[in-house]
């Protein structure tokens, strides 16, 4: 999972050094801005996992 939340943080590092560009590269913009959404998601479903496999406590 580090190396998950690594690629997001370059990732999401390029699209905002992309945004800020002029002028714009917007092709590149929707790839990165893909890529962040699919490694988004990519977390949430691993966090779900995790949440499914812990034992659940009973009060």
């Amino acid at each position: 999972m580090y190396d998950l939340f690594e690629s997001y943080a370059l990732a999401a590092q390029t699209l905002d050094n992309l945004l800020k560009e002029h002028p714009r590269r917007g092709e590149l913009i929707n790839e990165y801005q893909t890529l962040c959404l699919d490694m988004q998601a990519e977390v949430v479903a691993l966090l779900k996992q995790i949440e499914l496999a812990a034992p659940q406590s009973r009060t």
